[in-house]
């Protein structure tokens, strides 16, 4: 009878390990991936995020609070002029949608960019997805605070490219 309970006790461990390891795939899934299929983010709350840097890291930030100093039509204009004088631009047609996700510190300085992952075709790279890294980065001190609190945050941009 002894023999039976260790059968079972085993076999009900072997679920239990199968059932963690497929939550844990699952929670993998539901992450927002980068372009190189890193992940980025989870949603925690409406304004918490779990954020992971390039690097890895782990860290807990407000998602949103953070604005463009002219507003967001103000960004996408801003982007679309570096893109169009850009000498490797070619009036290509693309009319896509990428969305970045910009991480600042407290005193909103930018840490990184990235670039959530694209359903395309083999997840291509585009050229202009340096052009729009580096102008992202180069708009430190353009940002103001609508939520003043300590820590990071993370500001999801969408750009919609012609």
């Amino acid at each position: 009878m002894t023999i039976n309970w260790k059968y079972i006790t085993i076999f009900i461990l072997v679920l239990m390990t199968i059932y963690c390891c497929k939550s844990g795939a699952k929670i993998q899934q539901q992450a927002i991936k980068d372009i190189y299929g890193k992940p980025i983010s989870f949603m925690i709350k409406d304004d918490k995020a779990v954020y992971y840097t390039e690097s890895g890291k782990k860290i807990i930030a407000n998602f949103g609070g953070v604005e463009f100093n002219g507003g967001r039509d103000s960004l996408s204009m801003y982007l679309l002029t570096r893109y169009i004088n850009h000498p490797e631009y070619n009036f290509q047609e693309y009319n896509i949608d990428e969305r970045f996700f910009i991480l600042f510190d407290e005193n909103l300085n930018i840490k990184e960019v990235r670039i959530m992952y694209r359903e395309y075709p083999n997840n291509e790279r585009f050229y202009y997805d340096k052009i729009f890294i580096d102008a992202l980065k180069r708009t430190n001190g353009m940002w103001h605070k609508t939520i003043e609190c300590k820590g990071f945050y993370v500001y999801l941009h969408s750009q919609r490219i012609y």
